[in-house]
């Protein structure tokens, strides 16, 4: 049974700033280029996630997994989650289109290496990543 190592950001106090460039839990979060604001800790709708710009986030894994869990959240417009292997092909995608609320989360593909989430008008969150460690 392999071990789950997490990543989770609500353990930050409210307002924390952690990007552009960040590494936890040996994974690596980047801010995408461009964005009007910084990645930071925010507590919304009583939880606290990491809330990202809307240029996007990636999440570098510190090796391939065939699944990751999040716990994410929405509090402005849609965003879209994608998955790639070590050759940059998306493995899995999922549209996060329920506003005003946070949700867990899934993606299975084989070799998921990076994790990329673009959109959200600034109000993406990403409460925790998981994933499997053999």
């Amino acid at each position: 049974m392999p071990f789950v190592l997490c990543a989770d950001l609500s353990i930050f106090p409210d307002n924390t700033v952690l990007g552009p460039a960040f590494t936890f839990a040996a994974m690596d979060f980047w801010d995408a280029p461009g964005g009007t604001i910084t990645s930071f800790v925010n507590e919304t709708a009583g939880e606290r996630a990491l809330q990202f710009p809307d240029t996007g986030l990636e999440i570098n894994l510190p090796l391939s997994v065939p699944w990751v869990r999040m716990r994410i959240g929405q509090f402005a417009t849609d965003y879209r989650i994608e998955a790639f292997d070590p050759g940059g092909a998306v493995v899995a995608a999922f549209n996060m289109t329920f506003p005003n609320s946070y949700r867990n989360l899934y993606l299975r593909g084989p070799d998921i290496t990076v994790l990329r989430f673009t959109g959200g008008d600034n109000e993406g969150s990403v409460e925790s990543v998981c994933i499997p460690i053999p």
